[in-house]
């Protein structure tokens, strides 16, 4: 699974994916603990793809709260200045 691809998604299938894969991992880890898991590496190629599935959805978290600043933000960020300014005097 590559970044790329997971950019094209919409938040709801990621956050379905991200659940999906915190459940298959949980099914690798538990076969590996009973050796009967053949291949260990999909334990290491499951947590990456969490973890780019996670980061994602951060990015776009992130994303929606700085794309449009509030204006009570603006109003905090003009109080603090003016707080500022009374205290030099």
């Amino acid at each position: 699974m590559r970044a790329k691809e997971l950019r094209q998604r919409k938040i709801e299938d990621l956050r379905g994916m991200a659940t999906s894969l915190r459940e298959e991992l949980f099914g690798y880890r538990v076969q590996n603990f009973a050796s009967r898991l053949d291949k260990t590496s999909q334990i290491h190629r499951t947590r990456k793809d969490l973890a780019r599935v996670l980061t994602q959805i951060r990015e776009r978290e992130l994303k929606g709260a700085t794309d449009a600043p509030s204006e009570a933000a603006a109003a905090k960020t003009e109080v603090q200045d003016k707080e500022r300014h009374e205290e030099r005097r």
